[in-house]
């Protein structure tokens, strides 16, 4: 998925340079996709990490770390289904 949103990106560079020069029209529709592309990088960089929703909804575990009987670490771990 996040190849997509580089190609958006890539496109919107290519228009950019090439077409835009000649077509103002084509100026917006490069920075669209420009816009579109990072906000898709973005956002896929966010889904890596386990939300509140996914504590609440049962799709994690929560492991803890004990050394002689005092928790020394927290990790929270995606439940595979």
């Amino acid at each position: 998925m996040i190849v997509l949103f580089f190609t958006f990106i890539l496109i919107g560079v290519i228009i950019l340079g090439f077409i835009a020069n000649e077509y103002p029209i084509w100026a917006l529709v490069s920075i669209f996709c420009i816009v579109i592309g990072i906000c898709g990088v973005i956002t896929e960089d966010t889904k890596k990490y386990p939300t509140a929703l996914d504590v609440y909804r049962g799709n994690t575990t929560l492991k803890i770390t004990t050394i002689n009987g005092v928790p020394e670490d927290t990790v929270v771990i995606y439940k595979n289904n």
